[in-house]
């Protein structure tokens, strides 16, 4: 390029006079450099920024801006880099290393799982981000605290989780620790974090290792106020030997952060490997561990240069192996820090341009000239992102709603809050055509920025979105005003508008997700209420419920509901990828199962109504949820449109339930009601169910109880704290019932129905005490049973379903309702999506379900009831009595029986030969005794059969 070419370009660049000497000159303000981004990071056909696949402006859309954007594919990437990079690198030296993810640089419980699903350990700064942690399920051993300033409650809180390491810092917090430690009769892993002197050559305020600073125990002075004359490290190191509470582990140090090269961290190696060889020879202590803390440097801007993992590996393995040969020592095992060289370039920031400024600004050193800066204000600033007040940090930027073709312009990027300082972007060329409204992305931002945001000029933090394999999902919720009030004990409402259907919908209504997987009777209905109730839900969620679409096996199969073809999709797995929550009404146990572990992996919340599938495999499903802090909901899947789950959830969540009968499939409470009111044999009330439309094709789950058993085990889960899969039930159909079974139980006022029953019994086990002092379990049954006419129970007629319920405070309670049908279920379904759209909206974990208790589960055996006995007998003198003896032999008391006698007739007309029809009832007795009284009745040569066994409850 010539002179005079050079000199145009200069006229043409707006600004360019105004440049630090550090920024490169303005080449194509479209171009993203690589090491500024994560690796799936491009510019789209149209110009548009996408990550994995995602265009930004789908994310703003959905989630609006500012948006921290994180790329859960680079994140665990750079992770198992370094765990790699170092382990083979340390391999022949100490067999690896263990890499401690810094979680001060950015922690979320999602985060938390993918540092621990990658390998990596975690290192935490205070009470707080140890909450996270655990909450993550992270377990102690995996866990350090650090932090120059520990309370007693954060101390104690370690030792309590039995952390693998705490790094303390000073001679007094090691007494605290070791005294605290003490009290609890509990050894403390401890590091002594030391300040070995090298300076990293970073900013002032995150250089780490001099002498001026807050942080660690000096190697060459004593600490302030002590007589010792031994250094400040030695002096800890020696009382931590000695103290009998105190698992001495070894040295921490920690030279600074962003540093670019290996120099510094190899002469603190070789400080701190001297010093461990000094103290194990004079103390006679081995010391297995050394930290060389983190700091790894990355690029913000395009003359950054970070040195790759395994470089820094190599270099800092060459430094341990050859000063452990000249000192004669075993290396002990190496650990480092990475935190903000893993999630910083992972995660860009997505600002909306605002208000856009030039002003003329003097050339330095050119008394007289001047040049244009423009100053392009976005939606955020130094709330989510300070280091540019902190610490002078520069970054860069992009213009990511599309590219452009104009002239680069210098540009100041700029938030919007009341301070000058307010910068977040100090230098950068845009192109000249920026406008308000177009989309910035800054990359580089996933470290110390949303960890240090702030809510200054009361402006809302921004949420956290994760992107994977095309699909987006939320793993912090942004703030809004309402979280800001809710603090504010002078606030008493949130802000609310008034939409033009006179429906109160919130001002700040967040957009969530709605994926529908099955468009059945139930599946159709919730879609139509979705789509013409969409205000509605809005008001009563504080979200709109947009359905993003409906998987299906067959999209032109017909349905009831007329439902918007551009909606469907066969494509399930994608579906859910992108939902906040996922409904599954497809039924069955696959893919159905594998649907759910999926949306529960990306973070959706699940809401199933599939009672089969819970009852097989609801134990682990409930621990997947619980463990992503995900809810998974079901109130469908036991009664239709009763609410019975939330409320034993909880309503009841304070009382002790001690036992549970219900009515819980409708298609059986048909047959067996047509059977008592109209005569009709079990075949023609079967019929009818399946005119009707009660009963399916095949009704064998049903009329066999299997459909009751899988409701039953979901109800003794909730209602007993304890978790019971379907084979844990005891099942017993209707296919045995008979016409005359119904009419000798009608005669004797009773009726027949086929109850789920879970109830808490007395055993001798030694578990599971009750306030009784009497140990305890839970039976869980399906069977027929006969309940005298007065129950409340013996009045659900037709299809419809009644749960009772005993509790020791609340007493009896039942509820009643439609058990099955599109529209009843549909409005299950969708209590449980607007309960599960409010929790995402206020935020904090899901929970599934308690297991505070876990009781053994008891057979039938344990069972002790009432008994119907139902015999055909030869009708001959003695009879009745020898089935007395048998009764009062195996200890069972006959309550009543009756007898009808049927006779035929000889040729003479005369009485012939006759039978004996016998009815009993019993009192209470053990299942056990009933199952052997009754055996040793078969085997009396005057029992022609023993016509009907069945269960009476509630006399």
């Amino acid at each position: 390029m010539s002179v005079a070419d050079r000199q145009n370009r200069a006229t043409r660049i707006a600004g360019a006079e105004l440049a630090p000497a550090w920024l490169p000159a303005a080449g194509d303000v479209n171009r993203l450099v690589p090491a500024m981004w994560a690796d799936d990071v491009e510019r789209g056909p149209r110009g548009e920024l996408t990550i994995s696949g995602v265009p930004v402006g789908e994310l703003k859309a959905r989630f609006g801006t500012p948006l921290f954007v994180m790329s859960e594919g680079d994140f665990r990437h750079r992770a198992r880099m370094f765990k790699d990079a170092f382990d083979n690198a340390f391999a022949d030296i100490c067999g690896g290393v263990d890499v401690y993810y810094a979680g001060k640089s950015f922690l979320c419980t999602e985060v938390a799982r993918w540092v621990d699903s990658e390998g990596l350990r975690l290192d935490t700064c205070s009470g707080g981000e140890l909450a996270v942690a655990t909450r993550a399920g992270l377990t102690g051993g995996k866990l350090g605290l650090h932090g120059n300033n520990k309370s007693d409650a954060e101390i104690n809180r370690a030792l309590d989780l039995g952390l693998g390491r705490i790094v303390v810092d000073s001679l007094h917090e090691l007494r605290r620790v070791a005294d605290l430690a003490a009290a609890k009769a509990v050894t403390a892993n401890v590091m002594l974090r030391v300040t070995p002197g090298v300076h990293a050559h970073t900013h002032e305020s995150i250089a780490t290792a001099h002498e001026d600073q807050k942080f660690g125990l000096s190697l060459v002075s004593p600490e302030t106020g002590s007589t010792a004359e031994l250094s400040a490290a030695e002096a800890a190191a020696k009382l931590a030997v000695e103290s009998g509470s105190i698992n001495f582990l070894g040295f921490h140090a920690h030279i600074g952060s962003q540093i670019f090269e290996a120099e510094g961290f190899e002469i603190a190696a070789r400080k701190l490997l001297t010093f461990t060889h000094d103290i194990q020879a004079r103390y006679g202590v081995t010391l297995r561990e050394l930290d060389l803390g983190g700091g790894y440097g990355i690029a913000y801007t395009a003359v950054d240069t970070p040195r790759p993992a395994a470089e820094i590996a190599r270099a800092m393995a060459a430094v341990v192996r050859q000063t452990c040969a000249e000192l004669g020592m075993a290396a002990p095992r190496i650990s480092i820090e990475p935190g903000r060289a893993i999630v910083g370039p992972s995660t860009f920031t997505l600002y909306e341009t605002g208000t856009l400024k030039t002003v003329q600004v003097e050339v330095d050193g050119q008394a007289g000239v001047t040049a244009p800066r423009r100053y392009v204000s976005v939606d955020g600033g130094m709330s989510d992102n300070p280091r540019p007040v902190l610490y002078d940090a520069d970054y860069s930027a992009v213009v990511a709603g599309r590219a452009s073709q104009a002239a680069p312009a210098l540009s100041r990027v700029v938030g919007k809050h009341c301070e000058s300082g307010d910068i977040v972007v100090r230098d950068v060329y845009l192109p000249n055509d920026v406008a308000a409204g177009d989309l910035l992305a800054v990359p580089g931002t996933g470290a110390y920025c949303w960890a240090l945001a702030s809510n200054y000029n009361y402006v809302p933090r921004p949420p956290v979105v994760a992107v994977k394999d095309g699909a987006a999902r939320l793993i912090v919720r942004g703030e809004t005003e309402d979280d800001l009030l809710a603090r504010d004990l002078g606030a008493w409402k949130p802000l609310t508008e008034r939409n033009t259907t006179g429906t109160t919908v919130p001002a700040e209504t967040r957009t969530l997700k709605v994926a529908l997987l099955g468009a059945g009777n139930v599946g159709s209905q919730v879609a139509r209420i979705l789509l013409e109730d969409a205000d509605s839900l809005a008001a009563r969620t504080g979200a709109r419920l947009e359905l993003a679409g409906i998987a299906v096996r067959n999209i032109d199969a017909p349905r009831d509901v007329e439902l918007p073809r551009e909606l469907f999709t066969t494509d399930a797995s994608a579906l859910v990828r992108g939902a906040d929550v996922v409904i599954e009404l497809m039924g069955g146990l696959e893919p159905a199962r594998a649907l759910i572990l999926e949306a529960i992996e990306h973070g959706a919340t699940v809401v199933t109504g599939n009672k089969a599938l819970l009852a097989v495999d609801g134990p682990s499903l409930y621990e997947k949820a619980d463990a992503a802090g995900v809810q998974l909901s079901y109130e469908a899947a036991v009664a239709g449109a009763i609410p019975i789950l939330r409320p034993i959830r909880d309503s009841l969540a304070g009382d002790k339930i001690t036992r549970v009968m219900g009515i819980v499939n409708g298609t059986t409470n048909f047959i067996l009601d047509q059977m008592d009111t109209t005569g009709a044999p079990f075949a023609d009330a079967l019929a009818q169910a399946t005119r009707l439309g009660y009963a399916e094709a095949d009704p064998t789950a049903d009329i066999e109880g299997h459909d009751a058993a899988a409701k039953g085990a979901i109800l003794a889960s909730l209602s007993f704290h304890t978790r019971f899969a379907l084979e844990d039930v005891h099942c017993q159909g209707i296919t045995s019932v008979t016409a005359a079974d119904v009419a000798a139980a009608k005669d004797a006022g009773f009726v027949i129905k086929l109850l789920a029953i879970a109830e808490k019994l007395p055993v001798p086990a030694p578990s599971g005490k009750d306030d009784g002092g009497h140990s305890s379990g839970v039976s869980v049954r399906v069977h027929p049973t006969l309940l005298p006419r007065e129950h409340p129970l013996a009045a659900v007629h037709g299809a419809f379903n009644a749960v009772f319920i005993e509790a020791e405070s609340a007493g009896q309670l039942m509820f009643y309702g439609q058990g099955a049908g599109g529209t009843p279920t549909a409005s299950a379904v969708l209590g449980d999506v607007v309960s599960a759209a409010r929790r995402l909206v206020l935020g904090g974990p899901g929970r599934t379900e308690t297991t505070t208790g876990v009781l053994p589960v008891l057979g039938i055996e344990a069972v002790t009831t009432q008994y119907y006995i139902g015999l055909d007998a030869a009708d001959q003198p003695g009879v009745l009595a020898k089935i007395s003896a048998l009764f009062a032999e195996h200890g069972v008391s006959i309550e009543t029986m009756r007898q009808t006698v049927h006779r035929e007739r000889d040729a003479d007309g005369d009485g012939g030969a006759g039978s004996a029809e016998l009815r009993i009832v019993t009192h209470r007795a053990s299942e056990a005794a009933l199952a052997a009284t009754v055996q040793a009745i078969k085997g009396l040569d005057i029992i022609n059969s023993v016509t009907s066994v069945l269960r009476v409850e509630g006399v």
